[in-house]
């Protein structure tokens, strides 16, 4: 059935290596190279794990352009794609949301299908990746996450999607948060029970600022 080829993208995406993906199955790294070469194919029910485990449809593992981003060799970058590099958040100062981010020197850049960008109606211009910090989302999102959200400087609390992931900063700190707009007030959610719910009305959301909806959230192992 020849999965290595998806494999291996999940594998970069997720930045696993055979070792540690065999450690997890509880087979041998050698397994799992053979599945990479496609010199042999998981058993039906290691190829659950595996799905279960990426948290992607089985299917997938047999058509690997529905698999969006990759880290090729950056001076042979596949056909049809785009890099997005890491940036950190600064301050939140002035007009212009994206002078509040500055790109990592150096940093590894992700590879995304320009469908994967289509597909959501999204501008890759305007995405930035950034490292999650925290457990207040876990186990949405844990401490050194990735994550890819879309810049949108018209962003209003009147916009927002109730219940999303946003990236947002209050008085200057930044956050990353479910938001709902209730009432005429932002209330700010955590996935994280231990962390208490934070609702802000009108005449604090000028210390408010919401960058944009949390698109893909990548794990280092």
């Amino acid at each position: 059935m020849a999965i290595g080829s998806a494999l291996k993208k999940l594998m970069a995406i997720h930045e696993i290596t055979q070792k540690d993906l065999a450690e997890k199955l509880g087979i041998t790294r050698q397994a799992v190279s053979r599945w990479c070469k496609d010199q042999s194919d998981p058993t039906t029910e290691k190829l659950a794990e595996l799905a279960k485990f990426f948290n992607i449809p089985i299917n997938d593992f047999f058509d690997g352009s529905r698999i969006d981003t990759c880290v090729p060799d950056e001076e042979n970058p596949p056909e049809n794609t785009v890099a997005i590099p890491e940036f950190e958040f600064k301050v939140a100062a002035g007009d212009d949301y994206i002078n509040d981010w500055e790109q990592i020197h150096n940093s590894t850049k992700r590879w995304y299908s320009i469908d994967f960008f289509r597909d959501r109606h999204l501008d890759p211009r305007n995405c930035i990746r950034c490292t999650a910090h925290g457990e207040s989302m876990f186990p949405t999102i844990c401490d050194g996450d990735k994550i890819l959200f879309a810049l949108d400087k018209e962003l209003t609390v009147q916009r927002i999607h109730d219940g999303a992931i946003y990236v947002l900063s209050v008085d200057g700190a930044l956050r990353v948060k479910r938001l709902s707009f209730q009432n005429g007030c932002l209330v700010i959610t955590s996935d994280n029970p231990e962390y208490p719910k934070e609702i802000h009305q009108k005449e604090s959301l000028n210390n408010i600022r919401i960058y944009g909806r949390v698109i893909e959230v990548t794990r280092s192992l």
